[in-house]
């Protein structure tokens, strides 16, 4: 049973101390949950993934804290649904016009854990399909900079993701279910 809960930080994110009745102390990060879309352009056989810094990436290996993962957001606009923010999102980061209902929300609309042994935060797993003139910015570059954001837009084809790697949980788990429910194992 958790006794008291003392915030120990407030910003972006609120780093609360739980202690239980029994002593036990853990450090929970709180934050507002996420949605991360899977773009896919059937047309040309290429999904969108964004390349950007993540600095609690930083390290001897990754100096710039570089990864790459697919369009993703915070949803913490007030009076937006996810699927509204996961569009605005896509041409926020990616230079691509979707509406909102052309999203399909997966895992029958639960959000899923990003990190249950650190924090609070979950992630709704969103698709869609758009066509070529959906992509309506040059770019590569793209983000909101007054959010400190640069990505970069990449395209990947459909048939090198069965090889990729990837850093990030929930753009490996939406590719796996993509592979599994889309192209049928990867062919």
């Amino acid at each position: 049973v958790i006794m008291k809960k003392t915030a120990i930080h407030k910003g972006y994110f609120t780093l609360e101390l739980l202690e239980r009745d029994n002593g036990i102390k853990r450090e929970i990060l709180r934050a507002k949950d996420a949605v991360s879309l899977l773009i896919y352009v059937p047309e040309l056989q290429l999904i969108v993934v964004v390349r950007q810094r993540r600095d609690a990436l930083v390290d001897k290996l990754n100096p710039d804290g570089l990864t790459m993962e697919l369009v993703a957001g915070r949803l913490d606009k007030k009076g937006k649904s996810i699927r509204e923010i996961a569009a605005e999102e896509a041409m926020e980061e990616a230079g691509i016009k979707i509406l909102p209902e052309q999203i399909e929300l997966l895992n029958f609309g639960q959000p899923v854990a990003s990190s249950s042994g650190l924090s609070d935060e979950t992630v709704y797993l969103a698709y869609t399909e758009i066509t070529p003139d959906q992509i309506v910015s040059e770019g590569p570059f793209f983000g909101n900079s007054a959010e400190g954001e640069f990505t970069m837009r990449e395209f990947i084809r459909t048939d090198e993701l069965p090889r990729k790697t990837w850093t990030n949980a929930q753009t490996y788990a939406q590719i796996q279910w993509f592979l599994n429910n889309k192209l049928k194992g990867g062919k």
